[in-house]
């Protein structure tokens, strides 16, 4: 399990050829909502199994919500289609500068992104990934969601092969948040990186 700032949580199998599994949330404070996305490989064929995601909003009466609960009752309801990506990118995209923190999966430490990391290439860079035209090879599974998460990934998974899987989400603020889970050759988590992009105008 894992959270960080500003409600990006979730928590991950850290050894993908045991435990194939990520389930993540984006917590909009503003808007009163949480975004979940589940994403699960078959352990033996390696090919994306299912990918499930919801949506919950909190209830007008509720002093509190329980950001790493669930209630049935707080489910919403889910909007019948996702945004295109043309849409995705005329509102994403931009000049923008980001802050984050990397998660060492092995030592459970969390660091802060500083330099190069956080200016405009490095943040542009990320988005390019989650939204760009060619960021989508056949190798790969690029899908926006209807609750709103944008979701990149590969097919299957190939022993001896790095591979990384990023999501993210606008918040009804205006920022973005975005994770990427990078893994090693032989499918164990390495690291987690969470990224706060905002507009630099």
């Amino acid at each position: 399990f894992y959270c960080f700032q500003g409600g990006n949580l979730g928590r991950s199998g850290t050894d993908f050829s045991k435990l194939p599994v990520i389930e993540h949330g984006y917590w909009d404070s503003k808007e009163g909502m949480r975004r979940t996305v589940v994403l699960v490989y078959d352990k033996k064929s390696g090919y994306i199994s299912r990918i499930c995601f919801l949506q919950q909003k909190r209830q007008i009466d509720e002093d509190e919500f329980d950001v790493a609960g669930f209630n049935g009752d707080d489910c919403s309801v889910m909007p019948q289609k996702a945004q295109s990506f043309e849409d995705l990118r005329s509102v994403w995209f931009g000049l923008c500068k980001g802050t984050g923190e990397i998660l060492d999966a092995t030592t459970g430490k969390y660091t802060d992104i500083a330099g190069d990391e956080t200016d405009i290439d490095a943040c542009s860079k990320v988005l390019e990934q989650l939204l760009g035209k060619n960021s989508s090879p056949d190798s790969s599974f690029q899908v926006a969601l209807p609750n709103g998460v944008v979701l990149v990934c590969p097919y299957s998974l190939e022993m001896g092969k790095n591979f990384e899987i990023i999501m993210g989400y606008k918040r009804q603020c205006g920022e973005i948040q975005t994770t990427q889970y990078s893994f090693d050759r032989y499918h164990v988590l390495k690291t987690v990186t969470a990224r706060c992009i905002t507009n630099n105008l």
